[in-house]
């Protein structure tokens, strides 16, 4: 009679760094995995038996010196990226500015620009705004005064990058209420601030219903 195998426990994850500051986790966590997309960064692999990755396509661990090598250019790059807040973001260029990096030392560039970051409270307030505050910012400075008291009504903003994007609001009334035609000047200076080549936006009120769509 033959003998069962025994049971195979695989072993624990490794902890997870800490960081100061949530934003910045979550920012560095896409940064690095859309410039990994690119193939900016080689990602060790291993064979099927779990032996050692094989020298071809694996890349030896490099001792990260953001410092001393990285450009300025990579470094604003990565800046603008951790701040901007966006739901998206342009790897190609961030390939452009910092493709001569190996992925330790862009993870390294990462985590002393959040350093940066966490020390500076200007920025940290700009890292931590929702995108309804950035848009009401952007309205405020360049919006009419019809579309200023517009859109404070504003609660929530999504998918600003994308193309097709939802602006969430307080009004109330549905699409035969009184705030439709200010549903309509919130989705004007949504336009404004985000010019886009056939992005759409839909208005909604504090019921779900679409107040008002446009296009930016």
């Amino acid at each position: 009679m033959s003998q069962m195998p025994p049971p195979y426990y695989p072993p624990p994850p490794p902890p997870r760094k800490s960081r100061t500051n949530a934003v910045i986790i979550g920012s560095a966590a896409v940064l690095i995995t859309a410039i990994v997309g690119t193939g900016l960064a080689v990602v060790n692999s291993r064979d099927d038996d779990g032996g050692k990755a094989d020298a071809a396509v694996s890349e030896p661990a490099a001792t990260p010196s953001p410092s001393a090598t990285v450009s300025d250019e990579c470094r604003a790059w990565v800046r603008g990226e951790l701040l901007d807040g966006s739901e998206s973001m342009d790897a190609e260029s961030g390939y452009a500015a910092c493709g001569d990096l190996s992925d330790a030392e862009l993870g390294s560039v990462i985590d002393e620009v959040g350093e940066e970051i966490s020390d500076d409270p200007s920025a940290l307030a700009e890292a931590t705004r929702s995108e309804a505050e950035r848009f009401q910012e952007c309205v405020r400075v360049e919006g009419t005064a019809g579309e200023k008291a517009a859109v404070e009504h504003v609660t929530k903003v999504t998918g600003a990058e994308g193309g097709v994007s939802e602006v969430f609001t307080d009004f109330s009334g549905g699409v035969a209420g009184p705030d439709r035609g200010e549903a309509k000047l919130v989705a004007s200076a949504f336009g404004s601030c985000y010019g886009s080549e056939g992005g759409l936006v839909s208005v909604y009120g504090e019921d779900g219903d679409v107040l008002a769509t446009g296009r930016y």
